[in-house]
């Protein structure tokens, strides 16, 4: 089975996706954990993850690199701030595609 987690914070601690990541891992250790820390990529407009931002353009896109790593899953986990619900929104719709 492939089961990717994907985290996005304000911060690198992440403990509940660490927490879930582990208790996944010992059952499907083939598990995949991503972890944003969005706090160190704010100030850069070349490293937004879940979107591809170019300067001086106010349109972004998803990052269609994150979406196929993401597609092949079987189970996709997502822990999120609530700011960030709408680009996961658009994450999840996109790797349902």
């Amino acid at each position: 089975m492939r089961i990717k987690l994907v985290a996005i914070d304000n911060g690198i601690l992440c403990a509940g996706i660490r927490r879930i990541s582990a208790l996944v891992k010992s059952r499907y250790p083939a598990t995949v954990t991503y972890i944003y820390d969005y706090k160190y990529s704010v100030g850069n407009v070349f490293s937004n993850w879940i979107k591809d931002i170019m300067p001086n353009i106010k349109e972004s896109s998803l990052n269609k690199q994150l979406i196929s790593e993401l597609a092949d899953a079987d189970i996709l986990g997502v822990s999120c701030l609530s700011f960030f619900s709408k680009e996961v929104q658009e994450l999840v719709e996109a790797v349902k595609k």
